[in-house]
């Protein structure tokens, strides 16, 4: 298990085995007979987050059938694959399951378990609606409004059972249509009230992963602090195990790779919580540290916090330190003047700079290089010396602390807004996207 959860964050492959042990089995699992298969082994595929991943395999005799006494499999949605064209999906909820089918007729396979008769009657839902529509009976509307009806009915008549409420989660929002007022503590508890999140099953669903990406991404403002309170409010609820550790490393790689602007807050609220305290136990030592290291870097440059001060010297020998730097709002910009992207954006930060300057812009454009050589050629031919406003700075002490502590630089250049009071408002914006936000701030 945690060799899965470590897949999360180091780019997991699209199908990975799980072997499970099949010493001192006692309980039959799964039994069937798959009349006519050409194909002797059949694998077991299981929904992890929004991948299939397999779980074993299981042989046919040469009348197709077979029995598999896997006690360690998990409840949740599977699917019974032959080969890339055979195949089809079972629900295990703990009890054996047992069906009979034809390898040329496998929707029509004969379950003789409730769960999966239910499940079964539910999939035809759609695929009476599907031939009526493409026999011409129904228009895309009228299969839609039918679809609807017949699901809707269904879900009536079998809501109240596990299969029925796990069915029901397909769909997170329910009968909403918008966001609940009351504050996002209130939305996020009101979204998944009706989530069976304590099912062991719903994780191994197609649904889970995208009840949560669909809250995380669209349900809720993404705004910084909007989304850590709605990750404090989900990870406050009872949950099976797995799930909760599944969106521990989900979502903490999504908020550490975000490009949403201020999402870093997020991911470093995870680390602390999760991977600073040792719950993040699939993580590798290695890894660990070098997560947290870089929550503790970007922890120092969160929107809202004021900016670190620093000392620097600029480009005339004078030294000077940030806090000196008083606008109405500053530009702080680290860049390398080898970099080829600080060679394109440097001087269009300059041109918005220069608009800006006369309602209260300031610049600190400090270099990140340690040898100066390359970086004074590059402020006298790009025009940035004697910019009324600006201020080319350097540092290139190795033996002391200097900006490279208090700062997380990860590419060139990098740019952060402050307030008058040195408070960050925003960080890593493009030359166009700087220029849309100052126009508000500085009309």
């Amino acid at each position: 298990m945690d060799a899965m959860f470590r897949a999360i964050r180091w780019s997991a492959p699209l199908v990975a085995v799980i072997v499970l042990s099949l010493s001192n089995l006692r309980a039959q699992t799964l039994h069937g007979c798959i009349t006519g298969s050409p194909v002797k082994k059949a694998a077991l595929g299981y929904y992890f987050g929004d991948k299939r991943l397999v779980a074993d395999s299981v042989a046919l005799d040469k009348e197709g059938c077979f029995v598999y006494r896997g006690s360690k499999m998990r409840p949740g949605f599977y699917t019974f694959f032959l080969d890339t064209t055979h195949a089809f999906d079972f629900f295990y909820g703990g009890s054996p399951v047992s069906f009979a089918g034809s390898y040329t007729a496998l929707r029509a396979v004969d379950f003789r378990d409730v769960d999966n008769q239910k499940f079964q009657e539910f999939q035809n839902i759609g695929l009476v609606v599907q031939r009526d529509y493409e026999g011409g009976s129904l228009t895309a509307e009228q299969a839609q409004a039918a679809y609807n009806e017949r699901t809707l009915a269904w879900e009536a008549a079998n809501g109240t059972t596990r299969f029925g409420q796990l069915l029901r989660a397909r769909n997170p929002m329910g009968a909403r249509t918008a966001v609940e007022p009351g504050g996002v503590e209130r939305w996020t508890r009101a979204y998944w009230s009706e989530l069976p999140l304590s099912d062991p099953a719903y994780f191994r669903s197609p649904f889970f992963h995208a009840a949560i990406t669909l809250f995380f991404d669209k349900a809720i403002i993404q705004d910084p602090d909007t989304v850590v309170s709605a990750l404090n409010g989900f990870f406050d609820l009872p949950k099976d195990s797995a799930a909760q550790k599944y969106a521990v490393a989900f979502l903490t790689n999504k908020y550490e790779t975000s490009n949403v602007m201020g999402h870093e807050k997020a991911f470093v609220w995870l680390v602390n919580k999760y991977y600073r305290t040792g719950y993040a136990t699939w993580e590798k030592p290695e890894s660990l540290a070098k997560i947290l290291k870089k929550a503790d870097d970007i922890g120092m440059n969160l929107i809202g916090l004021r900016a670190p001060d620093f000392g620097y010297t600029a480009y005339d020998g004078s030294s000077h330190r940030l806090k000196e730097t008083l606008g109405s709002y500053t530009l702080l910009a680290f860049y390398d003047a080898t970099c080829g992207h600080c060679q394109e954006n440097m001087p269009k930060f300059l041109e918005i700079h220069q608009k800006y300057a006369t309602k209260g812009l300031k610049t600190v454009a400090i270099t990140n290089e340690l040898t100066l050589i390359e970086w004074k050629s590059f402020v006298e031919r790009k025009g940035m010396v004697g910019v009324p406003g600006w201020t080319n700075g350097s540092d290139t002490a190795i033996d002391r602390v200097t900006f490279r502590h208090y700062y997380h630089i990860p590419t060139t250049p990098t740019v952060l807004v402050l307030d008058k009071d040195h408070k960050i408002i925003a960080k890593s914006l493009a030359p166009e996207d700087l220029e849309d936000f100052l126009s508000k701030k500085l009309p």
